[in-house]
């Protein structure tokens, strides 16, 4: 497995990629509404670093930032690993401990499937399935 981005909660994509670039962050591509999972997302690079921001999409519904969010204005919320496979990498995850919080689904933003699990102690596990 490699590190494929950090995920940051942030409440407004718009005003966090302005405080990324401050920091030598550049956009990649254009924000993507993620409507099944009520968020809206940016990628921004530097150098080799890639950090998702993820910002709630529709206030009036649950987002998965949520939480994070209500505890402080923003944060890390996962790791993502690009994986080779993404059925062996969860039993993997699963026989160590982890636990599913969103079987594999197509997520547009990164062309790929992916995969959430929960791991008590490194937090929120998110996995993307090599894309080709």
């Amino acid at each position: 497995m490699r590190i494929d981005h950090v995920g940051y909660a942030v409440r407004s994509v718009d005003e966090a990629v302005e405080s990324m670039k401050a920091l030598g962050f550049d956009a990649v591509g254009s924000v993507f509404d993620d409507v099944k999972r009520n968020v809206r997302i940016l990628f921004v690079c530097n150098g080799p670093y890639r950090v998702e921001l993820i910002a709630p999409l529709d206030l009036s519904r649950p987002s998965p930032v949520d939480g994070i969010l209500r505890k402080k204005s923003a944060g890390p919320c996962h790791f993502c690993y690009e994986v080779e496979s993404l059925e062996r990498s969860i039993e993997q995850l699963k026989i160590q401990g982890g636990v599913m919080i969103e079987s594999s689904s197509w997520a547009g933003a990164l062309e790929s499937n992916v995969a959430f699990l929960f791991d008590r102690t490194l937090g929120v596990i998110e996995l993307v399935e090599r894309r080709s």
